[in-house]
């Protein structure tokens, strides 16, 4: 979803500063605000303020959006919360499966 938002892509494609540099930190801050980066202060997040984040890939395909690799940092508190969300924009019909990574990689 957010790779088609016009503004994000017009903004990582206007200009991509040298990595490590003071400049890329700033734009990587910059470019955060706008994807919905959790709140900060100096630099990390603010307590509890990452404990429905989440990371991974959705694509759409005509009214289905697959939402892949999906991991939450707390999921017991994440994916009640994301399913609310969709619930919420009308969203129907969810279907998940959960994985136990470690299981899966045989730790």
């Amino acid at each position: 979803m957010l790779a088609r938002d016009c503004k994000v892509l017009q903004f990582i494609l206007a200009r991509l500063p040298t990595l490590a540099s003071q400049e890329f930190y700033a734009w990587g801050a910059a470019l955060g605000k706008r994807m919905g980066q959790i709140p900060l202060h100096d630099g990390q997040p603010v307590e509890h303020a990452d404990r429905l984040s989440a990371s991974g890939e959705v694509e759409r395909d005509r009214l289905q959006f697959h939402f892949d690799s999906l991991m939450f940092r707390r999921p017991e508190l994440g994916l009640p919360a994301f399913t609310a969300y969709l619930c919420r924009q009308g969203f129907s019909d969810l279907k998940y499966l959960l994985l136990d990574l470690d299981g899966v990689r045989g730790d």
